[in-house]
């Protein structure tokens, strides 16, 4: 590969990088992960607690996924959430 194309290769990934980056930031006006910790922390606290996945209101919107891989590993583990 040539030093001009390799240079152009990283330069694109680079540049998307940055672009995706800023998007998260600038979407969530640099707060989303912060509030988003709270609300996972919460639900994998529920769904340890109860032995259910939530429904409704207080379930978290983006779906089941993370919390109840969190919770199996906490449990399986034995390590705080």
């Amino acid at each position: 590969m040539k030093k001009s194309s390799t240079f152009n290769l990283l330069l694109l990934v680079s540049l998307y990088a940055l672009i995706t980056s800023g998007y998260f930031v600038l979407r969530y006006a640099g707060q989303w992960a912060d509030s988003d910790t709270a609300n996972l922390t919460e639900a994998t606290i529920d769904v340890i607690s109860l032995g259910e996945l939530k429904s409704g209101d207080s379930a978290y919107p983006a779906g089941y996924a993370y919390q109840s891989f969190v919770a199996f590993l906490t449990l399986f583990s034995g390590l705080p959430i």
